[in-house]
C-alpha cells in the first residue's frame, strides 16, 4: 500500500540520521526567533510520558535554575524573541520569582512578543495565576487527564474536580490571560464515555483553545483507538461553536483573531516555522543555522553551564528533511496543496492522494484526516531523539562517558553542600 510505503520511507530517513555530542556552534543569532524553556520536574513520573523528566528534588531544582539562567546568558543572540514557551514537566514547580528570574534573563538581551507557561492544574492556585499575570504571561496552556475519579484513581494522581477547572479558567479570563486546554486521547485505560464527558465539560467551559491530541509513544504502535477519539471530539467541539484550525487543535469561533501557539518543536505552526527556535534547559531543543541542536540531560547540563562549557548533541538539517517537514505541517494544517516548496516526490504523492480521494479542494476529507493522524503520529513518535536513544548518537561512548562524569561530580558537590546550597546558590 502506498499510504504505508510512504510512512516507511519517512520512518527509515530519520533512523538513519545520527547527532554528534560537541561544542556548540559559536554563532550569534540575529532576527525573529522563537524560544523554549523546558523546566522537565514532575511530582510522579507517567510511564506513558514521552518526553523527558525528572522526579522532583528541591536541591536539583536550585541547580537547574542557576544553570538556565547561565545558558540564557551566555547564548549569543540579537533580534526580537516573537514567542517564549515555558514547557515541561510540570513548569508551576518553580516559583514565581524563579520564573520571573528566568524571563528578565531573555527581557535583558531582547524584546519579548508573547510569553506562554504551561501548568498543571492540580497544584494550580489563583495566587499563583496572579502572579504570573504580574511577571507578563499573557497565554496559559492546562492539561488535565480525566475529571474521572475512577480514571484518576488508576493512575494514583490528585486532579482537579470541574468546577476547580472552570474556576481556574474564569480566573485567568478576568486577567485577561488566554487559555489553551490541552487533553490526551488514548491513555491507557481510558473509556470512551468519560473521555466524551469530559469533551462536553471542557466545551461548555469555552476556553481560548482546545488541543485534543492522541498520546505518542516513541517507537510504539499506532493506537487508532486515540485517533477515533479525537474525532469524536472534533465533532463535539464545532457542534459547540469551536472551528477546527489544525489536525489536533479547536479555536473557539469568537474570538477576535487566532492565536498562533507554536508546538516544543516549533514544527506545526505555519507563521512560525520559518523562524529559527532557540531551546533551552536540559534535552531541550533548538533549530537554528541548518542543525538541530538538543541538550544533554539533567547533570551533564548542570555541570556544563556552570563549569564553563557547553556542548550540545547536534545534527545537520538536510534538504530532505526540511521537505518531510514541510509535508508534516501541511499534514497538521489539514492542507493537501502542492507547493514550490516540495520535491517533485513529494508533490506527486499530494496528487496520488487527491485522486485517492484522501483530498478534496486542497484540503483533507475524512479519509484523509485518518491519514494524517498516523503520518503526524509516526513522524513524532519516529523523530530522532538522541536522549532516549543513544543509539541515535554517532559518538556514543563520548556522551555517556562525560554523563557519567557529571552526574558523579554533581552528587558529590550535593551530598557535600547538603541543604545549605548546591552549586553555589542558597536553598531557600
Amino acid at each position: 500500500m502506498i499510504l504505508d510505503k510512504s510512512i516507511e520511507m519517512m520512518i527509515k530517513h530519520f533512523d538513519d540520521r545520527k547527532f554528534v555530542f560537541g561544542d556548540r556552534p559559536e554563532t550569534a543569532y540575529e532576527g525573529a526567533f522563537n524560544a523554549y524553556v523546558h523546566v522537565p520536574f514532575c511530582m510522579s513520573t507517567c510511564d506513558h510520558c514521552p518526553f523527558y523528566k525528572e522526579l522532583y528534588r528541591h536541591v536539583k531544582k536550585c541547580g537547574y535554575h542557576r544553570a538556565i539562567l547561565e545558558e540564557i546568558e551566555k547564548t549569543p543572540f540579537v533580534g526580537r524573541l516573537e514567542h517564549l514557551k515555558i514547557g515541561g514537566g510540570t513548569p508551576n514547580l518553580l516559583s514565581i520569582e524563579e520564573l520571573e528570574q528566568i524571563i528578565n534573563a531573555f527581557k535583558r538581551k531582547t524584546e519579548i512578543g508573547q510569553i506562554e507557561i504551561q501548568l498543571l492544574a492540580s497544584i494550580l492556585s489563583e495566587s499563583y495565576l496572579q502572579g504570573l499575570h504580574r511577571i507578563g504571561v499573557q497565554m496559559v496552556e492546562i492539561g488535565y487527564e480525566s475529571f474521572s475519579k475512577e480514571y484518576t484513581t488508576i493512575f494514583s494522581r490528585r486532579t482537579e474536580s470541574a468546577t476547580q477547572f472552570l474556576n481556574l479558567i474564569q480566573y485567568c479570563r478576568s486577567k485577561d490571560m488566554g487559555v489553551k486546554v490541552n487533553v490526551l486521547a488514548g491513555l491507557p485505560e481510558q473509556r470512551e464515555t468519560s473521555f466524551v464527558e469530559d469533551i462536553f465539560l471542557i466545551a461548555e467551559m469555552t476556553p481560548q483553545s482546545i488541543g485534543i491530541k492522541p498520546l505518542i509513544v516513541r517507537g510504539g504502535e499506532v493506537d487508532e483507538r486515540a485517533f477515533e477519539l479525537v474525532e469524536s471530539a472534533a465533532e463535539i467541539l464545532v457542534e459547540k461553536g469551536y472551528k477546527r484550525t489544525k489536525l489536533w487543535r479547536f479555536d473557539w469561533l469568537s474570538q477576535d483573531a487566532e492565536m498562533e501557539i507554536p508546538l516544543e518543536d516549533g514544527s506545526f505552526n505555519e507563521k512560525t516555522e520559518a523562524l529559527p527556535l532557540l531551546g533551552f534547559g536540559p534535552s531541550a531543543y533548538s533549530r537554528i543555522d541548518g542543525y538541530h541542536q538538543v541538550n544533554p540531560d539533567m547533570d551533564l547540563y548542570i555541570y556544563e553551564q556552570l563549569y564553563g562549557q557547553s556542548r550540545v548533541l547536534s545534527m545537520a538539517i538536510k534538504p530532505e528533511d526540511q521537505q518531510w517537514f514541510q509535508l508534516l505541517g501541511q499534514f497538521y494544517r489539514m492542507d493537501g496543496k502542492t507547493t514550490a516548496q516540495l520535491s517533485n516526490k513529494l508533490n506527486w504523492y499530494l496528487r496520488w492522494l487527491q485522486l485517492s480521494g484522501f483530498i478534496k479542494n486542497q484540503t483533507l476529507t475524512e479519509k484523509g484526516l485518518r491519514y494524517a493522524h498516523t503520518f503526524v503520529y509516526n513522524f513524532r513518535a519516529y523523530l530522532p531523539n538522541p536522549i532516549s536513544d543513544i543509539t541515535y548518537i554517532e559518538n556514543p561512548v563520548i556522551y555517556e562517558a562525560e554523563r557519567a562524569f557529571a552526574s558523579i561530580s554533581i552528587q558529590q558537590m550535593e551530598n557535600t553542600l547538603k541543604s545549605s546550597s548546591i552549586l553555589g546558590m542558597n536553598v531557600k
